[in-house]
């Protein structure tokens, strides 16, 4: 596969893993109210929450197996992870503390511990994990 379309495989898996974990928080959410609802507080939704679980798991395996499927373009990717993933975490905290100043809307999904916010912080590591690898890699190579 060409640098290209690998870094564009990269780049719509990350798109497609946050659009999937939030969807999912969406899905868990209504569950949750569904069966306090109609349920008188039971935990059915728990079972549904923990198979949602796993298949972020393994969701979040796939996108750092296709992250690590490095392709020329390797530092765009990193940066995009990194910005990507620290910009959707941080963004309830910058939407709460500018409220009086820009209209931000809330996002629920991006609560801290949901699957959203977990699979930024996770990309967001990586992306900084690629950035500082190749600083480090072109300054030993300086270094000779």
């Amino acid at each position: 596969m060409s640098g290209r379309h690998m870094v564009a495989l990269q780049l719509a898996g990350l798109g497609a893993a946050l659009g999937f974990a939030y969807l999912m928080d969406n899905q868990i959410e209504i569950l949750r109210q569904q069966a306090f609802q109609n349920f008188s507080g039971t935990l059915a939704w728990l079972i549904p929450t923990h198979i949602a679980q796993l298949i972020m798991a393994g969701l979040t395996l796939a996108l750092v197996w296709l992250f690590y499927r490095e392709g020329p373009n390797g530092q765009i990717t990193g940066v995009v992870y990194a910005l990507v993933g620290l910009g959707i975490l941080f963004y309830l905290s910058a939407a709460l503390a500018l409220q009086g100043l820009l209209p931000l809307p809330l996002v629920e999904g991006l609560v801290p511990g949901s699957f959203t916010s977990a699979l930024s912080a996770a990309a967001a590591v990586m992306g900084l994990q690629r950035i500082a690898a190749r600083l480090l890699a072109a300054r030993q190579a300086r270094r000779g």
